[in-house]
């Protein structure tokens, strides 16, 4: 089974719309923090570097931890698409739908 398919449920808040999510997400993520709970918070776009859209208890994450993750997503991805029918004909890593 792929390490992605053993991830367990996890409580989340998902803000949708045009203006104040950002803001939205970092008031609910502090005041989560506060009462004790452990907060992760993702928010795009990204000013100066990646690793600022993703926060674990109101820190950015761990530039070893983000490359580690991020390979690890990566080769689950690419070993996923890996198929016979692929039209793209280029040997390059796949594209994101």
């Amino acid at each position: 089974a792929s390490p992605m398919g053993m991830l367990p449920p996890i409580p989340l808040i998902h803000i949708t719309g045009t203006k104040g999510k950002g803001s939205t997400a970092c008031l609910c993520e502090s005041i989560l923090r506060k009462q004790g709970y452990k907060t992760g918070l993702f928010t795009s776009p990204h000013l100066m570097t990646i690793r600022e859209r993703i926060r674990i208890n109101g820190r950015p994450i761990d530039e070893k931890l983000f490359g580690e993750v991020y390979w690890t997503i990566r080769k689950c991805f690419e070993a996923g698409n890996e198929t016979e029918d692929d039209d793209d004909g280029g040997d390059g890593p796949p594209v994101l739908p």
